[in-house]
């Protein structure tokens, strides 16, 4: 994942310079076709016979609902019309999206029971947080740098230190969890990303530098995020039963997912210029926005484990 998350925003920026952005999007086609490839090829079968049918229709108000609602966002932020009625349908969409969870029960595609403990619903929280939080501020900064002058291969450079950390760091910070327990790491880490998003505040309209006001916070959210996410896995494992293991993993990737999707549907409210710009004064609003957010985040990761497992 950290040799992915690397690479991307290199390989990206490298095809905005030599060909346009659009083909930013082509990119995904041929790496999408050689996972198909591998998991058909590598992955072995297997099913679990006491496994329920999939639950079609809760996925298709999931996704209905998701569409929306980040559609109407998208609209409503850039200044364009319709954004009400986008929205509203997106929220009927995600309320007929409960009510079908709720009735299917067990055979839910995301039974409500799991959040039925505190744990859970805690770990949910910080996921959506800090991820909403990073996700918002690492499509930021790219697009700050390009907008003063730097080349869009160097901008996805001036990330890169944040996937190195994370891959590096992984298995010391899993072992550090094991001696010192998960609710230490899970509460520290957002709140050194939160460090990291007020360091981010030096950046400058112009001139911008990578080695005085990138560096600095970019290795705070490394560390911050390489101590949330090694141990936030076993902590989703740990809030549920086994039979329940993958359905909590899934819905754990998804609210990632959504929080970063609804962070970057907002980026209308940074952008000047009819989306050519950025304005640093409300890119610097932005900055301790995900602070606080992070923040939440950390409470909640402290939340989420009980005080006997630390």
């Amino acid at each position: 994942g950290a040799i992915g998350a690397a690479i991307g925003p290199i390989v990206g920026g490298w095809l905005v310079d030599a060909a346009g952005w659009r083909w930013v999007f082509g990119l995904i086609v041929p790496i999408a076709v050689a996972a198909a490839i591998l998991a058909i090829v590598a992955v072995e079968g297997g099913h679990d016979p006491e496994a329920t049918k999939p639950d079609w229709p809760g996925g298709a108000f999931a996704t209905i609902g998701l569409g929306l609602l980040v559609w109407g966002l998208t609209i409503a932020t850039s200044g364009g019309p319709g954004a009400a009625y986008y929205i509203a349908g997106g929220v009927a969409a995600s309320a007929a999206f409960l009510w079908w969870e709720s009735r299917c029960g067990e055979r839910a595609m995301v039974p409500l029971g799991l959040f039925g403990t505190r744990s859970f619903s805690a770990i949910t929280v910080l996921t959506f947080l800090l991820y909403a939080a990073l996700s918002g501020v690492l499509l930021l900064l790219p697009y700050l740098l390009i907008s003063t002058g730097w080349r869009a291969t160097a901008a996805g450079a001036a990330i890169l230190p944040l996937p190195l950390i994370m891959g590096a760091g992984s298995r010391a910070a899993g072992g550090l969890a094991e001696r010192i327990g998960a609710r230490w790491m899970l509460a520290a880490g957002p709140v050194l990303v939160a460090a990291g998003f007020a360091a981010m505040r030096i950046i400058p309209g112009t001139a911008i530098e990578f080695l005085p006001h990138i560096l600095p916070s970019m290795l705070l959210i490394g560390i911050g995020m390489t101590a949330a996410v090694a141990p936030l896995t076993n902590a989703v494992m740990a809030s549920v039963d086994r039979h329940h293991a993958g359905a909590a993993s899934g819905v754990n990737n998804a609210t990632a997912r959504i929080g970063g999707m609804v962070a970057v549907a907002l980026i209308g409210l940074v952008l000047t210029g009819g989306g050519r710009g950025v304005s640093i004064d409300a890119f610097h609003a932005a900055l301790w926005l995900a602070a606080a957010v992070a923040v939440i985040a950390g409470v909640a990761g402290w939340l989420s484990v009980p005080a006997k497992r630390a």
